[in-house]
Formats: C-alpha cells, structure tokens, sequence
C-alpha cells in the first residue's frame, strides 16, 4: 500500500498553521529598518559620508569597515547607504547606493558590470573591454547623468588575493590622477572580513593600504546580551506573537554569545522555528 500522494502532502503541509508571521525577516538578506547595537557604528558612518548631501561632489570619502563573520558590517552599510539615498533624495541632491560583493562578481571587471548595468541601467557592449575601459564608461556615465554614488564594495579581500592593488588603487585615486578638474562624484566604502582582512591588506602597496588605513571602522563581535536584544527584535517582525519562549531566546543567544556571531543566532531561531513547525 503507497502514502500519500506528492501533492497530497504539500497540500497538507501548506494548511497547516505556522508560527512565523513573516519567514523572510530572518532571511540573511534582509536588512532590518533598526540595527541594536550599531547605532554608533551608524553615527560613524553618517559622520564620513555627510558632505555627499551637504556639498556634493567637493570630496570623495573612503571607508574602510572590517569585523568577523556575523557582526553585520554588510548590513550596517546596506542599511546606512539606503537611507543616505533617501534622505539625499529629499534635500534634492541625485545620489545613489551601489552594493556589490566581490566573492560574487569574482573580479574587478564583473564588479563594474554590475554596477553599470544593474545601478546605471546602461548596456555594457559586448565587445571585449577591459576593466579600465569600464572604469572611464562608470565614471563618465555618473558624469553625465550628474548623479554622485556612494558604493560598497564587500569582501574586499577575495579581490586583493586574485587582482592585487590596482582595482582599489584605481578606484580611490580616481580624481587626482585622472579626473582632477571633476566634481568628486564616487565615495567608496571597502567591507572586510576578519581575520582574513590582514593578509589581504600586507598584499597591497604601500601607497594603497595608507589610503585605506587612515580611516577605518571595526566592529567588534557582540555579546550575548547584544544578541538576546537583537533576536528580540528579528522575533517580533518573523513570528507571531508569543510564538517563541523567552528561554529559547536565551538559550539562542548563549550559544552564538560565543562567536559574537548574530548571523548565527538568527539561524538558530530560525530552525527552532522550522523545528516547531515540523
């Protein structure tokens, strides 16, 4: 005698109440409205990249952002760059957010691509370019559009180990070398992840790695306390109400408090949460 049928089981399963509310919220690619515990982190940020809003075009900001794994370097600046371009929008200066991860692209010229086509909405021919061809169409399609960009680059390192120096160089030394008379319309924030970050910075020049080291922001692991605190909140937008018990918040926290690691502790809540469904 067989079981149920395929779409028998699906239809069961997909009638059967859930205690989440909204899955998506503890999703690793959702960024959240509010970031407990990076609010000064936040502060930091909005200090370094104020003159793009106040006076656009008059410098080009750099920053570096490092920390381990799970202490959300990526979305402290997905977060901050999303709400700069919103506010820039309401002062009426164009100015846009730009995110790419460089593990992803897998090198410098798939990176500008990206941007190009994916922030830029322009056509990258098909004909062979090379990265620094690219580089000139970016450039000069923000010149054109009169449109200032604040972009992230993330897991920087990945890019150091396969290219070297010459993207960031390129990059940071943009208006000076090339574009000197221009108004300064790219400001750079480079995410690293520690301990990896180290290696990646002795690989580079002498010349590149003092632009980058002059102006850096760490975020350190969090504590159990930080992490209960933030679980609270992802529980609150996921769940329904009193669906998940205050011990498995602790338990949740306690066990990721020893990475520091929030990535980690959302999964863990997650999975109670499947767990719980099953």
């Amino acid at each position: 005698m067989f079981g149920l049928s395929f779409n028998s089981i699906i239809e069961r399963e997909l009638s059967t109440p859930t205690v989440f509310r909204d899955e998506g919220k503890l999703s690793p690619e959702y960024v959240p409205p509010r970031l407990p515990h990076r609010e000064g982190e936040l502060q930091r940020l909005t200090q370094t990249f104020r003159v793009m809003v106040e006076a656009p075009g008059s410098m080009a900001p750099r920053l570096m952002v490092k920390g381990p794994l799970g202490t959300g370097k990526t979305a402290l600046t997905k977060r901050f760059g999303a709400d700069l371009e919103a506010y820039a929008s309401r002062k009426g200066v164009s100015l846009r957010f730009a995110h790419v991860n460089c593990r992803e692209e897998g090198s410098f010229y798939s990176a500008l691509k990206t941007l190009i086509k994916k922030y830029l909405k322009e056509e990258v021919p098909e004909r062979g370019y090379s990265a620094e061809e690219l580089l000139e169409m970016f450039v000069e399609t923000l010149e054109k559009r009169r449109l200032h960009m604040l972009l992230a680059m993330d897991e920087v390192e990945v890019l150091v180990r396969k290219e070297g120096s010459d993207p960031l160089f390129n990059l940071t030394r943009l208006w000076e070398r090339i574009y000197p008379e221009r108004p300064k319309r790219l400001a750079l924030i480079f995410v690293f992840r520690e301990p990896e970050c180290e290696e990646a910075l002795a690989l580079l020049d002498s010349s590149t790695r003092s632009t980058l080291g002059y102006n850096t922001l760490r975020l350190g692991k969090y504590t159990s306390f930080q992490l209960k605190e933030i679980l609270q909140y992802r529980v609150e937008e996921a769940f329904k109400e009193d669906a998940v018990l205050p011990e498995a918040l602790e338990l949740a926290a306690d066990l990721a408090g020893e990475r520091g690691d929030a990535r980690f502790a959302i999964e863990l809540i997650w999975l109670a949460g499947k767990q719980a469904d099953a």
